[in-house]
């Protein structure tokens, strides 16, 4: 059997991450609240949400 290598470095992978968190969250309103809701109760709590 053989062992498959991943498609993206690790670096590439947290890269595509924050482009689609950039085009799809953060131009969108509704959702940019709620993530910013999310994020301001985990460093307040410390707790990661």
């Amino acid at each position: 059997m053989t062992v498959r290598q991943p498609r993206y470095s690790k670096e590439e992978f947290a890269h595509r991450g924050g482009e689609i968190y950039e085009l799809r969250v953060r131009s969108r309103p509704d959702l940019q609240t709620l993530a910013d809701k999310r994020f301001s109760r985990s460093q307040g709590t410390g707790t990661v949400v």
